[in-house]
């Protein structure tokens, strides 16, 4: 079985817990899954959060910026400037979109 479908994105409500979603389409409509429920309430708790939330938005992003990187590193044609600029543009994007 797999994991909850992504975007994944936090509630950012504070007051009683911070809470981790998602949006499953059933056909009809979105159902809205609470993946998991953080009891704090500091900054701290938020980042957490946030921070779950982008590393699981981006795993896909990453693990194919990878999966190219190996392959351009293991590349045998010859053409390793034209592969190293494919790599560093996708490796900035990754890195970008990781930060936010």
């Amino acid at each position: 079985m797999g994991h909850a479908p992504i975007p994944w994105y936090d509630s950012g409500n504070m007051s009683d817990g911070l809470s981790i979603y998602a949006k499953k389409d059933i056909g009809t409509h979105f159902q809205e899954l609470c993946l998991a429920t953080l009891a704090g309430t500091t900054k701290e708790d938020a980042a957490n959060a946030a921070f779950i939330v982008r590393a699981v938005n981006n795993h896909a992003k990453l693990l194919a910026a990878l999966i190219t990187i190996e392959h351009g590193l293991t590349d045998k044609s010859g053409d390793f400037l034209a592969v190293t600029d494919i790599l560093a543009d996708q490796a900035r994007a990754v890195i970008e979109e990781a930060r936010k």
